[in-house]
């Protein structure tokens, strides 16, 4: 049983090596029920919560323990007197980013002088509308797909010094080791479920979405025995 307060990525550790274990059982439901609260404590047992965002609380955890870490190390270094090295300061690095942490370029480009206004977002996964697409790869083709800014949405270009058509584009600055994408299942106010089905295939590649002259890995595999793990959390992420 886990102790409360317990390291959120101990836990994690724990249960990972229990799943590589030849011995391996499956977690009673009420073992698993008695750590949510250490990652979401405003999970209630018996509350129909979203998958994607206890995924996203578990990531958060483990981050903000590692940043944690990294700042106590940080103190005792200056504590003995020892100079910081690259790898312990403040710069929010840790081993969950390097995981699953990506970016994404939003570019606009106006459509009158050609200047270019680039802005980067770090991210951790990628939420896609699905109610138009019947696959991964046309969800991605419609999040990525150019937007063109004109009319009563006209863009300011500080180059032309007025409203101007201008062309916005996202794109893959940095395309993170894991990538983890929900399927937004939910559409409207009242919140109508997207109940069909979205195919994807055993290999995503993003070499399409990248910005230009990017040599970030853009081919994503998912290995037989993850495959059912991966189906999982695009289908039931809702």
């Amino acid at each position: 049983k886990e102790k409360k307060g317990e390291c959120p990525f101990c836990i994690l550790e724990k249960r990972i090596a229990r799943s590589l274990s030849s011995e391996a059982v499956s977690d009673a439901p009420l073992k698993i029920n008695s750590c949510l609260r250490i990652y979401a404590e405003h999970f209630r047992t018996g509350r129909q919560e979203d998958a994607h965002e206890f995924l996203r609380y578990v990531i958060d955890a483990c981050h903000n323990t590692c940043l944690r870490l990294k700042k106590l190390q940080q103190q005792q270094r200056g504590k003995s007197g020892i100079a910081n090295g690259g790898d312990i300061s403040g710069t929010g690095e840790t081993v969950v980013k390097e995981i699953f942490g990506g970016a994404l370029q939003s570019q606009v480009k106006c459509l009158s002088c050609g200047a270019e206004s680039n802005k980067v977002d770090e991210i951790m996964d990628i939420s896609l509308d699905i109610l138009q697409s019947g696959s991964l790869k046309e969800a991605l083709q419609k999040f990525f797909q150019p937007e063109v800014l004109d009319g009563n949405n006209k863009y300011k270009c500080d180059h032309c010094k007025e409203m101007v058509a201008a062309r916005k584009q996202m794109s893959v600055l940095e395309a993170p080791n894991v990538l983890v994408i929900q399927l937004k299942r939910f559409e409207g106010m009242f919140g109508g479920k997207v109940d069909k089905p979205i195919a994807f295939d055993d290999i995503l590649v993003l070499s399409s979405h990248m910005c230009k002259g990017s040599q970030a890995e853009s081919t994503f595999c998912m290995p037989p025995s993850e495959t059912l793990i991966a189906h999982m959390l695009l289908k039931y992420s809702i």
